[in-house]
């Protein structure tokens, strides 16, 4: 399962994504919806924010700042997430959210 996790510390938003979605053996779509939407966020934020991709480990953190454009930057993508969830509750969930 692939758990997505937002934190906020110190006037940042931090962004943490770890584990395989498990949806399927080779090729799985649902872990790479969920891969996709990291490097779209990371590509949206990567003049300021602090980005650290681990593709052996599994696991992705992006912190950026807590700005109005920001958060509806992320909300976006969020909301991604949140489809992924609906559609595959056994392969990815958000477990803990600062919205």
């Amino acid at each position: 399962m692939t758990i997505i996790e937002e934190q906020e510390n110190r006037g940042c938003i931090v962004v943490v994504a770890t584990g395989h979605a498990g949806y399927s053996a080779n090729n799985d779509p649902v872990c790479a919806a969920v891969s996709i939407l990291m490097h779209t966020l990371a590509e949206n934020f990567k003049e300021t924010a602090k980005i650290e991709l681990k593709e052996e480990v599994p696991m992705a953190v992006i912190v950026f700042e807590r700005s109005l454009k920001n958060i509806m930057t992320y909300r976006i993508i969020r909301k991604g997430f949140e489809l992924l969830q609906e559609a595959y509750p056994d392969n990815v969930k958000i477990a803990s959210s600062v919205f």
